[in-house]
């Protein structure tokens, strides 16, 4: 294979098409979430907070570490914008039906505000491995 079928091939098997909750199509692809932390979506102090949170709400044994403590502003606010980033770096095509999802494009972050909550939650869902990944699209 040269370098555009091996391309090719790979978003293959990293793309799928879903229905969302609101009955729009789209076409996602995984995500690797050191990227989006590379380019910034999430400063690392903030992320290392996030992971202390998550700690602190995991029992040991049986018992609770200790009560969580609550997430600061920043944390939360920081946590926001990276389900957005996340979500919109999954979103590679948008359209009425599956017929008519095209081509991948950087999605503009307008598209994801507009979506509707459930649309959203989905994206963001499978961005961030909350929801398994469904069978990528046949290649083309």
């Amino acid at each position: 294979m040269d370098a555009e079928q091996t391309l090719a091939f790979m978003r293959s098997r990293n793309r799928a098409d879903i229905e969302l909750p609101s009955g729009l199509w789209a076409r996602i692809g995984l995500v690797r979430l050191q990227d989006a932390i590379t380019a910034g979506s999430i400063p690392v102090p903030i992320l290392k907070e996030m992971d202390a949170l998550a700690a602190q709400a995991k029992p040991n044994g049986h018992k609770p570490r200790k009560p969580p403590t609550e997430p600061s502003a920043e944390v939360i606010a920081h946590g926001t914008s990276f389900r957005h980033e996340m979500a919109r770096r999954t979103l590679k095509s948008l359209a009425a039906s599956q017929a008519e999802l095209g081509d991948d494009v950087d999605m503009p972050s307008q598209v994801i505000d507009e979506l509707t909550q459930e649309d959203f939650d989905t994206l963001a869902g499978y961005a961030l491995r909350d929801t398994p990944f469904p069978t990528a699209v046949s290649p083309a």
